[in-house]
């Protein structure tokens, strides 16, 4: 089950589009080992927008995102032909992620849109490969770890160099990280 509530109002020159969205699921195991899990989170979002021009905006978000689980990380299997085990862990959490960014978008006339965004991300349940004995290896949640940096995009118009109704779209990203994993 995913709800969405979403609303999107004006105050001033401010943009404002919230929302509050829920999520939950149940995961059932069967076989050797038979569990029933069930998943509930919150998910909720804010946007701030700011036009100071028709050329220019900001952008301020935060929101909270929860992370896709792989079922094939729950289970555990044998590959006979290669001799590898791939084994699951039925007690895996999804990654949730805090996210705040301030963007500031410039439009141009022929100049075409460069945005540049400021990001943080606070990351709780970090997915990543627990080791067991040996070569083994089990997916799992390692704690919370942060990501921080910052990314830019720009799409320029190639009219003037003679490639008429062409554009060059190019991006960047710089970002720093941080996990404490217990185990290693």
């Amino acid at each position: 089950l995913d709800v969405l509530v979403a609303d999107s109002f004006q105050l001033g020159d401010v943009a404002i589009d919230a929302s509050i969205g829920a999520e939950e699921s149940t995961i059932t195991q069967v076989g050797g080992f038979t569990e029933d899990r069930s998943l509930f989170f919150m998910k909720p979002s804010l946007a701030m927008s700011f036009s100071p021009s028709e050329q220019s905006q900001w952008r301020l978000r935060a929101l909270r995102d929860v992370g896709q689980l792989d079922l094939q990380d729950f289970v555990s299997g044998a590959d006979l032909g290669d001799v590898e085990l791939a084994l699951g862990n039925p007690e895996l959490s999804p990654e949730t992620t805090v996210t705040v960014d301030l963007s500031y978008e410039r439009r141009g006339e022929g100049f075409g849109i460069g945005t540049v965004t400021l990001f943080h991300d606070w990351v709780d349940d970090v997915n990543d490969l627990l080791p067991l004995t040996g070569q083994l290896e089990v997916p799992g949640n390692i704690g919370s770890g942060t990501r921080a940096g910052v990314r830019g995009e720009i799409t320029l118009p190639l009219d003037a160099i003679g490639l008429a109704n062409a554009r060059m779209d190019a991006s960047a990203r710089w970002q720093t990280s941080s996990v404490t994993d217990p185990l290693t």
